[in-house]
């Protein structure tokens, strides 16, 4: 069975013209500093973007512990955040405790990675989980006063 349609003429039709918005470019880590100091009001997209800065800025020391003894897990290279660091750090936490985030760990390594060890315990003692595997890497950190962006390294 064939089909049929009504078809109206072009020019009976009028819908306006709406430009198609560009494809989203991947934005750099080196341009994150733009986001961050935009004036935007959403706290999600700061967020994000903050997170990204933080393990950008971060970088430079990971790689330089890449090259440290796996048999030694406790011999880290020197750590001293730059204000730059501190800065971003200090206000990804603001944001993430403002809205509420739940979670602690993140918050805790953040606030380690300070220096500011009382605040890390703080933000893990709630709720208490001896079982969780990153609870436990942030603790033992925070006991052995280790304010460097350090990764749990797991070995078979």
């Amino acid at each position: 069975m064939e089909r049929l349609f009504r078809v109206r003429q072009k020019n009976v039709i009028s819908v306006p013209s709406v430009e198609i918005p560009p494809f989203a470019k991947r934005l750099e880590d080196g341009e994150l500093v733009n986001v961050i100091e935009s004036d935007s009001s959403d706290i999600n997209l700061l967020i994000v973007a903050r997170r990204r800065y933080w393990k950008y800025l971060n970088h430079p020391y990971r790689e330089s512990c890449r090259n440290i003894n796996l048999a030694d897990l406790h011999t880290y290279p020197a750590y001293e955040p730059s204000a730059a660091q501190k800065e971003n750090v200090r206000r990804l936490i603001f944001m993430l405790e403002a809205v509420g985030s739940k979670n602690r760990v993140e918050i805790a390594e953040l606030y380690r990675e300070l220096g500011e060890f009382g605040n890390a315990v703080g933000a893990l003692d709630f709720p208490k989980d001896e079982t969780n595997r990153d609870v436990i890497f942030q603790r033992s950190l925070i006991r052995d006063k280790l304010i460097g962006p350090v990764q749990q390294v797991l070995l078979a």
